[in-house]
């Protein structure tokens, strides 16, 4: 069988629960999710590769953004439960993903586009690279094992770079881009004590994500603002369903971390599944759908923080994640029926 972009993609998504799991089993298992992770990274490139090679697909340009912005997720979750990635840099690192989307959503409804900038490209690289070694440095504190550790994959990954090039005469730029963070992050672990160097990665990849965001906001919220109001309340009530409770993270019980996990792969699926579709612009001023979950995640969370005796957060955001898998059932029913009438018609 011919190995497609879209198996790697796949398999991307469905083996991230593995590794996620191994983050939570100790040093040994923390070194075999890392490896896992890595190994599920250069897919990412692969499949990029392979895209190029055999022609891209639609169903591809649906899941590839997609299973990118989950991946990503899987590693902040985790990370932020297990202390070793602050809140507020997860949650930046996110509300960069969640608004991006809904404004290429929007831009795409009113006809126009919301390309991929040069620097977006490597965006997601950077935090795969970064955030899996804020986890090396979190589990070794001492110089010696993260040092190690590093020059033997900049030492491999140009290998890779080196076969790459061999077998299929290409070089890029994200190649490149990874030689050069691994090199970087090289340094700074040789250069700063231990208890820094975890802070630089995290600064690091918070300021580019946010730098790449900048100008899709610049060029993205004037569109949703010229809509008028009820499109700027559309985008916070889409915003507030998965970022409101990740922002109350420390309020939770440890058990709900992998909820919180589940709602925010959910979101991103939909979203990315509704950006991909493109609403028409004569559709209604405001989603149903996104109002409801808006609405009851700051209802449901306002009660919790406010009178937690009527209702503690996690039951809170148990109630959220069912509301929020019924209004993901819903849109993907709705799609199917669409693409079912639009085969058949």
């Amino acid at each position: 069988m011919t190995i497609r972009a879209n198996h790697l993609t796949v398999a991307r998504m469905v083996l991230l629960p593995l590794p996620v799991w191994l983050l939570y089993q100790g040093t040994w298992g923390r070194m075999w999710a890392l490896a896992l992770l890595a190994l599920l990274g250069l897919t990412d490139y692969l499949d990029g590769l392979l895209a190029r090679r055999q022609g891209a697909t639609a169903l591809g340009r649906l899941l590839d953004p997609i299973a990118d912005k989950i991946f990503v997720a899987a590693m902040v979750i985790p990370l932020v439960d297990l202390q070793i990635l602050p809140l507020w840099m997860g949650w930046l690192l996110l509300f960069r993903e969640f608004l991006v989307t809904e404004l290429r959503r929007e831009m795409s409804r009113v006809g126009l586009g919301l390309p991929v900038v040069e620097l977006a490209k490597i965006k997601t690289t950077l935090q795969m690279t970064g955030l899996g070694l804020m986890v090396m440095t979190a589990t070794f504190p001492g110089r010696e094992v993260t040092t190690a550790f590093l020059s033997g994959a900049l030492v491999s990954t140009a290998i890779l770079a080196i076969t790459i090039y061999i077998r299929f005469g290409e070089f890029t730029f994200r190649m490149r881009a990874a030689l050069g963070l691994m090199a970087a992050g090289l340094l700074t672990a040789l250069l700063l004590p231990a208890r820094q160097v975890n802070l630089v990665y995290g600064g690091v990849i918070v300021a580019v994500t946010l730098f790449t965001g900048a100008g899709y906001a610049l060029r993205g919220l004037p569109v949703v603002a010229a809509r008028g109001g009820w499109a700027l309340l559309e985008l916070t009530a889409r915003l507030t369903a998965p970022l409101l409770p990740l922002a109350l993270f420390h309020h939770l019980p440890g058990w709900a971390a992998p909820l919180l996990l589940v709602i925010i792969s959910q979101e991103l699926a939909v979203q990315g599944l509704e950006t991909w579709e493109a609403p028409p612009p004569e559709g209604p001023p405001l989603s149903p759908t996104a109002l409801v979950k808006g609405g009851a995640t700051a209802a449901a969370f306002g009660v919790a923080l406010g009178r937690p005796t009527l209702l503690s957060p996690a039951a809170a955001l148990v109630g959220v994640g069912l509301v929020d898998l019924a209004a993901a059932s819903w849109t993907v029913a709705g799609f199917l029926r669409r693409r079912r009438r639009g085969a058949t018609g």
